[in-house]
């Protein structure tokens, strides 16, 4: 999706800010063992920090369910329609991921979802913490 519209905006296209690379280091913040790369068209998973392929099957169940996750809060970042209220909901996002992916999660949505509002059912406290935002409680008083 990246792509196809960066190949259709030419605004898009002169951004060295927007590019399929940016857009995956954004993804790849949130791993610890594994990074995606640009291999044409499309991305090759890598050990992180080297050049050892991985075969998608071989990453555990919380990397994969992050990347998942983090590809879909960014397409429906991209698909928010400006002056509407659009909403997210995610059910128990956390579930498959450790304290610290939980944490981290948190922090992606707070600082990737700026068009969207979000109803999250979460049990994880490292989740709920991190995905706060500092400014406005989420909650009525």
């Amino acid at each position: 999706m990246c792509l196809r519209k960066i190949e259709k905006d030419t605004k898009l296209r002169a951004d060295p800010d927007y590019t399929f690379d940016t857009v995956i280091s954004i993804i790849n913040v949130l791993l610890d063992n594994v990074e995606m790369r640009r291999e044409g068209a499309t991305f090759q998973l890598y050990k992180k920090g080297t050049q050892d392929t991985l075969n998608p099957v071989a990453i555990s169940s919380g990397e994969s369910e992050l990347i998942s996750l983090a590809i879909e809060c960014l397409m429906f970042e991209e698909e928010c329609v400006k002056g509407k209220e659009n909403l997210l909901l995610l059910d128990e996002p956390d579930v498959h991921l450790h304290p610290d992916l939980q944490e981290r999660f948190g922090q992606f949505l707070k600082e990737n979802l700026k068009h969207s509002r979000l109803i999250i059912a979460t049990h994880s406290t490292a989740f709920w913490v991190h995905s706060q935002d500092t400014k406005e409680s989420p909650l009525p008083s």
